[in-house]
């Protein structure tokens, strides 16, 4: 066997050095990319009911308009929201139950 140089032993430490620092950085990349899916979800949800609680109030304004100057009926309001962009989007993202119905009673 032949004696291993100084230079060989160093060669062996550095390659000892970066296979430990390429797989701290592989799990800490790991750690990262979950806790950005985590953020992006939050994101999501709270883009969703930012949408959501726009339509309502956006709804909610256009039926005490409509029972002001008697020009729209609550039904008129429900079906004139559901056809907006607002409604569309809201529709995309998965959430039409969260989107007003007309009542049997009403129709």
């Amino acid at each position: 066997m032949k004696n291993l140089s100084v230079r060989d032993y160093i060669f062996i430490i550095f390659a000892i050095y970066f296979a430990v620092i390429a797989f701290s950085f592989l799990s800490l990349s790991k750690e990262w990319v979950s806790n950005q899916e985590i953020d992006l979800k939050i994101k999501k949800e709270v883009h969703i009911a930012n949408l959501i609680g726009q339509y309502n109030a956006d709804l909610d304004n256009c039926i005490q308009n409509a029972q002001l100057t008697k020009d729209l009926t609550e039904e008129e309001c429900i079906k004139m929201m559901n056809e907006s962009n607002l409604a569309k989007l809201i529709i995309s993202w998965g959430y039409k139950d969260a989107l007003a119905t007309i009542k049997e009673s009403e129709k």
